[in-house]
């Protein structure tokens, strides 16, 4: 199950207490794990640091492996609390004096296990080069390779349910360091900016007629200019809000992934990290909220630079906008990698349908309709952000 297909529950649960804190402990068990297992991995890594002959690497492998094992027997009040604790171990672990080098392995090692499913749709994505002139094939290589490393396709390793207790059976993403760095701007920090679109939307909702239809890009431009930059951050924030979890999710996506991680290296202390995490997954629940529940109790439509956005999902912005950010890279980027990145993805989802037996003739179907609209998508995105309509 997807963001929006539960954002109103958690919304109107959101209004409720209990219900409030239990979302919010929801979310910080569900963040607790994913430090946990990077933990586990770092302890592994101090651990082939001890085996040298560095005597303060033993020690220091020591006292990490005992405050860990001393954290997972502690009973904690609420998952809020044990989060702060093991943020605050995971922060010993960072620019380790003696270790760095283990603990830069041990990270690597776990991204590569998350990123081992997509060991076959990269090799379809290299096979589309076979099309190309004999003299450029290696050129179209390398191109693709590079292409595929930015899109840094991988998938979740910690799924839990989400908090109305269903497990996603495709936990895999692509793109989302890549759209983390486009929202991310110095001169723009991401929960402000997004703030201030979500308030401009609410306003223009509120004050709409019913039954009428407002362009989420007239929204958009009533704060930002027209240019490149800002047409692929508008599809940035769309695509955020379609694609990543809110606060129900069952695992962390790679968008607030790369936002929790950063705030570790920055230095944020440990009592910061979750509220701002949070935060960034209630934008995901107040969108849906704005979207799905004050717009649509008015009988709102909504379009985007006059195409209408009532069919739309994920895939689709997701090409859109990867194929905005691919633009300045030639054709071959901006066109063919979208598709190929659906279809790789679409593969992974057509296998964990027929896991889930939904059956092959709907399973096939979904491929279909979801790849078409990946190509449909990076169609559309390109000529947006060529300024073609």
């Amino acid at each position: 199950m997807k963001p929006l297909q539960f954002l109103l529950m958690v919304l109107t649960l959101a209004n409720l207490s209990p219900a409030a804190a239990n979302v919010r402990e929801h979310t910080a068990k569900i963040l607790n794990f994913r430090v946990s297992e990077i933990l586990y991995h770092r302890g592994e890594g101090l651990r082939a640091c001890a085996r040298t002959s560095k005597q303060s690497a033993a020690s220091e492998n020591q006292k990490f492996h005992a405050r860990f094992d001393d954290l997972n027997k502690t009973y904690f009040n609420s998952y809020q609390e044990r989060l702060e604790t093991f943020l605050e171990l995971l922060g010993t672990t960072q620019h380790h004096p003696v270790c760095q080098a283990e603990i830069a392995h041990a990270d690597q090692k776990l991204r590569n296990i998350q990123r081992k499913t997509f060991v076959v749709p990269s090799a379809i994505a290299q096979s589309a080069c076979l099309a190309s002139p004999v003299l450029t094939i290696l050129k179209c290589h390398q191109q693709v390779k590079a292409l595929i490393t930015e899109l840094d396709p991988f998938c979740a390793t910690q799924n839990s349910e989400n908090y109305f207790g269903v497990k996603d059976p495709n936990p895999c993403m692509a793109g989302d360091s890549i759209l983390a760095k486009t929202l991310r701007r110095p001169q723009d920090p991401t929960q402000e900016n997004l703030t201030r679109f979500l308030n401009s939307l609410e306003a223009a909702v509120r004050a709409a007629s019913p039954g009428s239809q407002l362009d989420l890009w007239h929204v958009f431009r009533e704060t930002h200019r027209d240019d490149v930059e800002n047409r692929k951050l508008f599809l940035g924030f769309l695509n955020f809000f379609y694609y990543a979890m809110g606060s129900a999710g069952g695992y962390v996506d790679g968008i607030s992934d790369v936002y929790w991680i950063s705030a570790v290296n920055d230095g944020n202390s440990a009592r910061d990290i979750f509220p701002e995490f949070f935060s960034l997954r209630q934008k995901v629940d107040r969108y849906g909220f704005i979207i799905k529940k004050l717009a649509k109790d008015k009988g709102m439509s909504f379009t985007m630079n006059g195409r209408s956005v009532t069919d739309l999902n994920r895939h689709d912005f997701m090409s859109m906008f990867l194929a905005c950010h691919f633009k300045p890279y030639g054709n071959l980027a901006s066109r063919i990698i979208p598709k190929l990145l659906g279809t790789g993805y679409e593969s992974l989802d057509f296998v964990s349908h027929i896991r889930s037996n939904v059956g092959v003739r709907t399973s096939v179907e979904n491929f279909r309709v979801d790849t078409a609209r990946y190509a449909q998508g990076s169609n559309w995105g390109n000529a947006f952000c060529s300024f073609k309509i």
